[in-house]
C-alpha cells in the first residue's frame, strides 16, 4: 500500500513539473488539424464569390482562348460568375490555371503541425452526356 502512495506522488510531481511546462500539454484535442487562412479581415469586404466554399461551386463552362481563357461557374443559388487566371475564389483560393476541361485553384491553409501549406483543387467540367436514341 505504501508503494502505491509513493508511485502516485511521483506521477503527480512528474505531471506538475515536466508535462505542465511543455508545449505538448497545450494542444487542444478538439481543434481541427487544418485551418483555412483568411485573405481579408472582414467578411463584409469580401466579394460574393469569396464567401462561398469551393465544394459549393459548380463549373458550368469554359470560354477557351489561348491567351485569356475564362471559366463560367455557378453558386448554389444559380448565380453565375466569370473567372480568369488570378481571380480570388472561396475563403482562401486563387485561380491558378484554366485548362480546356478544368479549372485549377490554389488554396492555402494552416496545418497545426507543419504550418502554412498549399493545396490544389480542381473543378472539372462535366462531360456532356451522349443522347441515346430509342
Amino acid at each position: 500500500m505504501k508503494s502505491y502512495k509513493v508511485g502516485l506522488i511521483v506521477c503527480f510531481l512528474l505531471n506538475l513539473f515536466f508535462i505542465k511546462n511543455s508545449s505538448a500539454s497545450h494542444i487542444d484535442p478538439f481543434r481541427p488539424f487544418i485551418k483555412l487562412t483568411k485573405e481579408t479581415a472582414s467578411p463584409e469586404s469580401l466579394l460574393p464569390i469569396q464567401r462561398l466554399k469551393l465544394s459549393e461551386i459548380k463549373l458550368t463552362g469554359i470560354i477557351w482562348n489561348t491567351k485569356n481563357p475564362l471559366a463560367l461557374i455557378e453558386d448554389p443559388a444559380g448565380k453565375g460568375y466569370v473567372l480568369k487566371k488570378g481571380d480570388l475564389i472561396g475563403p482562401s483560393g486563387k485561380v491558378k490555371e484554366i485548362k480546356k476541361d478544368r479549372v485549377i485553384i490554389e488554396e492555402s491553409y494552416i496545418d497545426i503541425f507543419e504550418g502554412k501549406k498549399t493545396r490544389f483543387v480542381e473543378l472539372v467540367l462535366p462531360q456532356k452526356e451522349e443522347a441515346i436514341l430509342p
